[in-house]
């Protein structure tokens, strides 16, 4: 294959792979809470990262950078934890529009 055919396949892939991955995140944000929500996304995150890694023959993570990403997860999961609560809105009876139309 041609490099820029393989370029093509590439991007393709990517984006399939990212539209996967938007999907099961829009689907699992229908009545799910954040946290799984996040869980989701970034369970499929690291699988499309490991496919990505083993395509491309990428040695495996040494101990050395372990604790730094136990850190970055941790530091994740706490904020998630304490942010923000989501709240419903709820529509105001005032700003729903009338039956009636205006034709003017």
């Amino acid at each position: 294959m041609s490099p820029r055919g393989l370029a093509l396949l590439q991007c393709i892939a990517g984006i399939g792979a990212l539209t996967a991955m938007d999907a099961l995140v829009k689907w699992l944000a229908q009545i799910n809470p954040v946290e799984l929500i996040t869980l989701g996304r970034h369970a499929s995150g690291t699988l499309i990262a490991i496919a990505v890694w083993q395509v491309q023959r990428r040695p495996a993570v040494n101990r050395a950078a372990l604790p730094l990403h136990f850190a970055r997860g941790a530091i994740i999961t706490v904020s998630i934890r304490r942010g923000p609560q989501r709240r419903q809105i709820p529509f105001m009876k005032s700003e729903r529009r009338s039956s009636r139309r205006s034709w003017r």
